[in-house]
């Protein structure tokens, strides 16, 4: 593959990657708002199964962005082979030395982490806490 090309894959993993945590926080809020106003009135067995189904959809998630941040560490990985036989364009150096994932440190996977787990928590726990709150 191309500097080009290599660069394109992951421009569009990269993008895929905002996609994907997009949709989830939308889910995410919608079941929240959900929660809010009919968590108190339904079963606890319907609860039970929204709250296993968004468990799967989030395992879903996680498992495409992992997907995606690999496909991008490899197009980086291509990028230092390409050059290392010869020079980078702007693009491609631009691309390698700022990439998020090129070399996420401790504070930045730390957020990250706290980040999607406290928001699933946060969707596992409310609709709980609303579901006992109307009991």
């Amino acid at each position: 593959m191309t500097e080009a090309e290599v660069v394109a894959q992951a421009a569009f993993h990269g993008d895929r990657i905002w996609s994907v945590t997009q949709y989830w926080t939308s889910v995410c809020f919608g079941l929240l708002i959900a929660a809010h106003f009919v968590a108190a009135r339904i079963h606890w067995l319907a609860l039970a199964a929204f709250l296993f189904i968004y468990v799967l959809f989030s395992m879903h998630c996680a498992d495409m962005l992992m997907f995606d941040t690999a496909v991008i560490r490899a197009a980086l990985e291509s990028l230092e082979q390409i050059k290392q036989l010869e020079e980078l364009g702007p693009l491609g150096e631009a691309f390698l030395a700022e990439a998020p994932v090129s070399t996420p440190g401790v504070f930045k996977q730390v957020q990250t982490m706290g980040l999607f787990l406290g928001m699933f928590c946060v969707c596992i726990g409310y609709p709980v806490y609303c579901h006992r709150r109307g009991d």
